[in-house]
């Protein structure tokens, strides 16, 4: 036994040497080749003035935003078109023309009328001029945190003030033919018609459209999505989900008819336990 251990402490150097010099090129290759799992890629279409979609980005994208861990697992791209129309010059009334000789056309028609179609310029403006996410984000999610019926005046001056954004950079691009065209690219995202959209927000994660993501559960998408899942995905006992809820009667049918009975007597609350769309 002691020649033994003798025998393997005097293996050479260069052996060992060797041996590691191969686990490292393992480990950078796995790395190399991580899966596409590993990050998702997430699209958020949405418009300014839209409750639905304010409460999206202040809830749902502002979760993402501070779990760090997370935030490095997702490409973030917002699209703030909406609902919009792009009129040709041809389908706007002289009348109208005569009075916005600015105008450029396409003319964005938006849903909630010219104070969204800001809205959605200013947006859009604020990532062209902000650039990196680390600027911006925080710039739409102050947006999202005020109610809709504020003016967007009021709440994009205020945030910009908050966070030290150069308002007048932002201006000038809104009304610039840069913005326009920006806006224009935007909408014929939003407008195409493989997107499939049929209202926002709209949420499509790694290319497939999440109808859980557009009511507000981007979160557990991305648990489902990401491999390996991000710690912040454990369940524990005291946050069972409501996926968890709806799979108990089914999970139990071996139990006796009385418990069964009696689970499922929640269904309908769980059918009632997510936000629909009025």
């Amino acid at each position: 036994m002691v020649a033994f251990e003798l025998q393997y402490f005097n293996c050479p150097r260069g052996l060992f040497l060797l041996i590691g010099t191969l686990c490292a090129s393992m480990a950078s290759a796995f790395q190399a080749h991580i899966p596409d799992t590993n990050v998702a890629n997430i699209e958020i279409y949405y418009e300014a003035m839209c409750p639905f979609c304010h409460s999206l980005l202040n809830e749902s994208v502002r979760q993402i935003w501070e779990d760090k861990e997370m935030l490095a697992r997702v490409n973030l791209t917002f699209y703030p078109f909406g609902n919009a129309q792009l009129l040709p010059q041809d389908m706007v009334s002289e009348g109208y023309q005569f009075w916005h000789e600015d105008q450029r056309f396409p003319m964005p028609l938006c849903q909630h009328g010219p104070s969204e179609c800001l809205g959605n310029m200013i947006q859009t403006c604020a990532m062209e001029t902000l650039q990196v996410q680390e600027r911006y984000i925080p710039y739409l999610l102050c947006l999202s945190s005020y109610p809709s019926q504020y003016g967007v005046e009021l709440t994009s001056y205020a945030c910009g003030t908050k966070l030290g954004v150069n308002m007048s950079l932002i201006k000038e691009c809104t009304q610039s033919s840069r913005g326009h065209q920006l806006m224009l690219s935007y909408g014929s995202i939003s407008l195409r018609p493989e997107l499939g959209r049929k209202y926002v927000p709209w949420v499509v994660i790694n290319g497939k459209h999440h109808e859980d993501a557009d009511h507000g559960d981007i979160v557990g998408v991305l648990c489902d999505e990401l491999s390996p899942r991000p710690s912040s995905c454990q369940k524990t006992d005291s946050t069972l989900q409501y996926e968890d809820l709806r799979a108990l009667p089914r999970e139990v049918e071996h139990l006796n008819g009385e418990m069964t009975a009696g689970l499922r007597a929640f269904e309908p609350c769980l059918q009632d336990a997510r936000p629909k769309r009025v």
